[in-house]
């Protein structure tokens, strides 16, 4: 219907549709009480269309329609279970009335509230999902990262990447003063999988560092997620030729082969459609690869030749390799997601089949992001100039 009146008002002005506006508005009014929210919408952008509503009219209906679905689903949703439209339904209300937000302020605030709320919620579903430790990101802080975008704009693709790649990666700096600043958790961590069975165990001087990787880890998500939303909000998608294009023009050293790119496109593009079980079972072997490539640029060949049997050193060893070629901390940081019986353990969980789908996804996120950054970052974490 969007398309015909379109093409109508090429031949006619909007005047001669005026008669139209009761009809339209009724219909909006019937799709409110059926809760067929789209239709709602649909009616709402046919009236702007026609000129019969202004821009500010249609912004907010719009956001108290996408507000009021979230609220029906909210409203019905099982206990401990993850709605992953929610978040985006609220986001979508978030982005309606933060253009107007000056001359609906209570509005935006209650959205906004409830955003913030929804994008929380994840965090508290991974608790019941044993995850290892969660701690509770402070709200005044969730608030000022979603206050910090409101007059981000963005315009390609480039600048996208580069708002994904500006998120720091854990500091020592950072590190050193949540251990300071706090105590640790516990006297040693204890991770328990699924079934209620320990299998990771830490010393309390590790596992306060752990704590702290965690934490800062879920502001890295959570930023990384109120940034993705920005480049939705302007349509900025990816496909795998646009990402194997910005692949090419310069690649780390750690990719030798460069039929790998191929790989390392296919993951990376998945993730920037939010599919990020592709993308983790894509590029979690294509990093561990890279990671074996870098610590054979410092150290040579490290395939166990003198051997009978000729097997490649485990991630494990490959760590050990690049002490003295990464920065310290984000080598930890690798390491413990990876393979960190206190912490996400993500490499052996994903490849040994131990994760839940909604697990993949909700960590993929940063295992992807993580790729990002090693891809076209990799110069900022080398300390052995014979790496870059």
């Amino acid at each position: 219907m969007h398309i015909i009146f379109q093409a109508l008002l090429r031949s006619y002005s909007a005047d001669k549709f005026k008669d139209l506006k009761a009809i339209l508005l009724e219909r909006i009014e019937q799709a409110i009480l059926s809760k067929e929210y789209d239709e709602e919408r649909k009616f709402l952008n046919l009236l702007f269309l026609l000129k019969m509503i202004d821009k500010n009219y249609l912004h907010k209906s719009a956001s108290l329609s996408f507000e009021s679905e979230a609220d029906e689903i909210d409203k019905n949703r099982e206990p401990n279970t993850y709605y992953p439209i929610l978040p985006d339904l609220l986001q979508n209300a978030f982005n309606e009335i933060n253009k107007i937000r000056k001359k609906e302020l209570s509005i935006y605030c209650r959205i906004k509230e409830k955003l913030l709320k929804a994008k929380k919620g994840f965090v508290d579903i991974l608790s019941i999902a044993s995850a290892p430790m969660i701690m509770k990101l402070p709200d005044s802080w969730l608030m000022t990262l979603l206050d910090s975008v409101n007059d981000v704009i963005i315009k390609t693709r480039s600048e996208a990447l580069v708002l994904l790649l500006n998120i720091p990666i854990i500091s020592k700096n950072e590190v050193d003063s949540y251990k300071k600043s706090s105590i640790p958790l516990f006297d040693e961590a204890v991770r328990f999988n699924s079934k209620g069975n320990a299998v990771g165990y830490g010393d309390p001087q590790e596992s306060h560092r752990t704590e702290a990787h965690i934490y800062f880890r879920q502001k890295r998500v959570s930023a990384i997620l109120v940034y993705k939303d920005v480049i939705k909000k302007y349509g900025i998608t990816f496909s795998e030729k646009d990402v194997y294009s910005m692949l090419k023009i310069r690649i780390p050293k750690f990719i030798v082969d460069e039929d790998r790119l191929l790989l390392w496109a296919k993951g990376i593009t998945a993730g920037f459609n939010d599919d990020y079980i592709t993308a983790s079972h894509i590029l979690m072997p294509q990093l561990e690869h890279g990671l074996h490539n870098l610590a054979e640029i410092s150290h040579g060949t490290i395939t166990k030749l003198a051997e009978k049997r000729q097997e490649e050193p485990s991630l494990g060893s490959i760590f050990k390799l690049l002490d003295g070629g990464v920065e310290e901390e984000f080598k930890y940081e690798l390491e413990s997601f990876l393979q960190s019986g206190i912490d996400v353990n993500f490499r052996n969980n994903l490849l040994h089949g131990l994760f839940s789908s909604f697990e993949i996804e909700k960590y993929g996120i940063y295992l992807w992001w993580l790729c990002l950054k090693l891809y076209f970052k990799l110069d900022e974490f080398l300390v052995n100039k014979k790496l870059e």
